[in-house]
């Protein structure tokens, strides 16, 4: 089985693969300040009914380079995404190595086709695919950066992102629900409209907490993969072990 894991930095998404299937995954929070060995008790029990010795390969993705060492300890002949790592990508960028192997491997899943991939999550991301060739795209603070700093300027204790279909708050609470809401589904809306032009035949794919909040109020078609990290780092995987045995 593989084992593929996925550090970002406020969660890790773990994903138990047999055959490509996705048999178990879970999450768990980006905690700097445990050890190692609190992070493999943790793992061993989230991942019943399945058991750590059923792993025969692993693979990492992570921009947290203190979380990578930790995990690295735990799973010492894991693939780690980086330099010598074959994803299938050609990343067309000013500087390759800048580019976050989170934005790789959900890209390594749409490898081939004409896509953009969203991200909408703490942070998101925009991404081009153009066949095998990554050609950039948008970082954009996310929706709860941007909630925060409200509810800092503004003193309040409690502000849930949700949907509002009213343009207009009648009250501090709901201007700052509906301003955030409305600011980022123009954004995405945007982004998608102008990218369409683009590329008649673009695909679109999506992730993340608060892809479905955004999404699905546009009249885009959009494939929404809730694992999409886990599935681009089975791919890869998948790819390395059979240019192991060329």
């Amino acid at each position: 089985m593989l084992l593929a894991i996925n550090i970002e930095n406020k969660s890790v998404q773990i994903g138990l693969f047999k055959d490509s299937l996705l048999l178990h995954k879970f999450k768990i929070k980006t905690d700097s300040s445990e050890t190692v060995d609190e992070i493999r008790l943790k793992i061993k029990q989230l991942i019943e009914p399945y058991s750590l010795n059923q792993v025969t390969n692993s693979i990492i993705s992570s921009v947290v380079p203190d979380m990578t060492k930790n995990y690295r300890e735990i799973f010492p002949e894991a693939m780690v995404v980086g330099a010598g790592i074959k994803t299938g990508l050609n990343i067309k960028c000013e500087n390759p190595k800048d580019v976050g192997s989170d934005r790789i491997v959900r890209a390594a899943y749409t490898i081939g086709e004409k896509a953009l991939i969203l991200n909408i999550d703490e942070v998101i991301t925009v991404d081009f695919l153009n066949g095998n060739n990554f050609m950039g795209g948008m970082i954009i603070p996310g929706m709860n950066m941007a909630l925060n700093s409200l509810k800092e300027m503004a003193k309040l204790s409690k502000v849930e992102l949700i949907k509002i279909d009213t343009m207009l708050g009648n009250s501090t609470t709901k201007a700052i629900q509906t301003g955030i809401y409305h600011h980022y589904l123009s954004t995405v809306e945007y982004v998608i409209k102008n990218m369409s032009k683009e590329h008649s035949d673009l695909k679109i794919v999506a992730t993340g907490e608060q892809s479905r909040l955004i999404l699905e109020n546009l009249n885009y078609e959009v494939e929404i993969i809730e694992d999409l990290a886990l599935y681009g780092l089975e791919k890869i995987s998948v790819l390395n072990q059979k240019l192991n045995t060329i």
